[in-house]
């Protein structure tokens, strides 16, 4: 099972036990959690696919949109690779390209190591946008069908679309240039 289906799976099982209507062996999936209807934190590790895998939470709490609140969200880590001289920035987008919406502030950037010459390995630490996160399944499909795929997820290019970032300029600096486990925190 590949890490998409794996989300879908487990949030299917909360909500399916949320609504009383889980099959035992979902409901021995989600037994153990204090919280059934959802998670508090998604580390995604593995940084040459984890942006690619950030579409499987569009539309995961749908089942809880009445009853949660924006501020209960989980909060994603996800580790990524970049060439780019701004390494926030290209952190940001890449994320932004893998859910397919902008990143809510605040969220984190810091660079965890260098891996090669001029590559280096992020993570990018933000709150799943409710707008994602609580996207209908029409909304999810109707997405799926018109995002193009992403390009090279390490080459730092800009794909044309304005990003969180750019958008609010004045949220990172974009003349600091991080070193290791400098972190880069957005306020507003």
């Amino acid at each position: 099972m590949d890490g998409r289906k794996f989300v879908q799976h487990v949030m299917d099982a909360f909500a399916q036990q949320a609504a009383g209507t889980a099959p035992a062996h979902a409901a021995n999936l989600v037994a153990s959690a204090s919280r059934p209807q959802c998670f508090d934190h998604a580390v995604m590790n593995l940084p040459a696919s984890a942006t690619e895998f950030l579409d499987a939470f569009r539309g995961i709490l749908w089942h809880v949109r009445d009853t949660m609140s924006p501020e209960q969200l989980p909060m994603i880590h996800c580790y990524c690779f970049s060439k780019a001289e701004d390494l926030a920035k290209d952190g940001v987008r890449l994320c932004e390209e893998g859910l397919g919406g902008p990143l809510d502030a605040p969220y984190s950037v810091h660079e965890v190591r260098d891996v090669a010459p001029k590559k280096r390995m992020l993570c990018v630490s933000f709150r799943l946008p409710a707008r994602i996160a609580f996207m209908s399944r029409e909304e999810v499909a109707q997405m799926a069908s018109t995002t193009a795929p992403t390009g090279d997820i390490s080459d730092g290019a800009s794909k044309g679309t304005a990003s969180s970032d750019e958008k609010n300029a004045d949220t990172i600096d974009a003349s600091a240039r991080p070193t290791k486990r400098t972190r880069l925190d957005t306020d507003s």
